[in-house]
């Protein structure tokens, strides 16, 4: 059955008969008794979960408008190309197959969804817009052949890669999404988000946040976290609260776990700082959860710092699973915290003469990328490995362990 709905309203629809969303149109099966809230927005589609179901939010996709069952979506494309080298872009390739292989984000600029939303964006900005997020859908249509024409539309926008230098993978990472998205932003079309009945404090905040910064990376990569700061001279408290596109882990010391790097980063920071209540320049406990889980986490090990006059490399191992479960640090209790691991940036050797390379999980099998090179590779955890790429799962399947295989 297909229902045609206005836009702008709240319905309260039978989960089970969610079909698919198409434009505004939602098709709907079969009929149960449980009910979630529907606000179809011009330009987003906001579901809240029922408190009686606690299944619903994990089973669809939620973007803009459009639903679809993530297991119900098939990819257009099959990447597991090399990338020709340019002299010293290693570093560019290592970080476009990481790019490349998170298989939600590569699906919407090969759609028809992208080309609507980039000619609306661009007839309406086109003396501020650059065009790069139109670049890459074309780099993605054409096999990811021409890594040159990207590039040049890259370095426009972040002159500092245009270099004969070996550049930061990660650092390319970060800024090519954050370009995709600046490229993009759909908050200045569409600044207006509705609230739900059914939203915490924590729902409102980041609603604040995409009035003003939205688009497919803001859904797909950004997270928020929340952090409460105790003084330890009146122990009164305050929270604070901060986007992120990816968590910057410490390596606590050189043999340790994911977990162990977590653990510090969300519950043993500490800082100095003048209290607003005892006025007394204080110690300051800073415990964090993450309010805002993104769809691909984004983990990224402090592997380089500056010693007085140099930059040190920490090469220890941080030993990563193929499933991660961060339920622990995740305050929302819907949100069931597992992960699996889909791509692996990895620098070798040190900061003078290094190079990079990338393992990416495709069609269930581990290929390792190196510039041309592809191979097939056998999953575990490498010392080299200095940015993570996880996605969303259910659970983990019971024919695989969360260790080496």
């Amino acid at each position: 059955m297909i229902y045609n709905f206005p836009l702008s309203k709240t319905y309260q629809i039978p989960i089970n008969r969610i079909d698919k969303l198409t434009d505004n149109n939602l098709v709907l099966s079969s009929i149960n008794n449980e009910f979630i809230i529907c606000e179809i927005g011009i330009n987003y589609l906001d579901l809240q979960r029922n408190p009686n179901n606690a299944e619903m939010y994990n089973s669809l996709f939620q973007y803009k408008g459009y639903i679809t069952r993530f297991r119900e979506l098939k990819l257009a494309y099959n990447y597991a190309y090399g990338l020709k080298n340019l002299g010293n872009t290693a570093y560019l390739n290592a970080g476009l197959q990481c790019i490349i292989h998170c298989d939600y984000l590569s699906e919407y600029f090969l759609s028809d969804s992208f080309k609507h939303e980039y000619d609306l964006y661009f007839s309406k900005y086109k003396k501020t817009a650059s065009g790069f997020s139109n670049a890459y859908s074309n780099f993605l249509k054409k096999g990811v052949a021409d890594v040159a024409s990207l590039r040049s539309s890259f370095v426009r926008l972040k002159p500092k890669f245009d270099n004969k230098n070996q550049n930061d993978s990660p650092e390319f990472i970060i800024d090519f999404l954050n370009e995709l998205s600046s490229n993009l932003n759909l908050a200045r079309l569409y600044p207006d988000v509705e609230e739900s009945l059914y939203d915490t404090y924590e729902d409102r905040k980041w609603k604040k946040y995409i009035r003003k910064e939205h688009s497919i990376i803001q859904d797909l990569f950004y997270g928020m976290i929340s952090t409460n700061h105790t003084c330890s001279n009146c122990n009164s408290s305050s929270k604070s609260y901060e986007v992120f596109l990816s968590l910057n882990l410490p390596i606590v010391k050189n043999d340790c776990t994911l977990e162990d790097c977590l653990e510090k980063q969300f519950f043993g920071s500490a800082k100095v700082a003048k209290c607003s209540k005892c006025g007394k320049e204080s110690k300051f406990s800073c415990n964090s959860t993450i309010s805002h889980a993104p769809y691909y986490l984004i983990v990224l090990f402090k592997r380089f710092k500056r010693d007085k006059l140099f930059i040190q490399k920490n090469s220890g191992l941080v030993v990563y699973n193929q499933f991660l479960n961060i339920k622990r640090f995740i305050s929302s209790p819907n949100d069931n915290g597992q992960y699996e691991l889909i791509c692996v940036n990895m620098h070798h050797g040190s900061l003078v003469s290094g190079h990079y390379t990338a393992e990416c999980k495709v069609k269930n099998e581990w290929l390792n990328f190196d510039d041309t090179t592809v191979n097939n590779a056998k999953f575990s955890a490498h010392s080299s490995a200095y940015l993570l790429i996880y996605k969303k799962c259910s659970a983990p399947p019971a024919n695989v362990q969360n260790n080496d295989e």
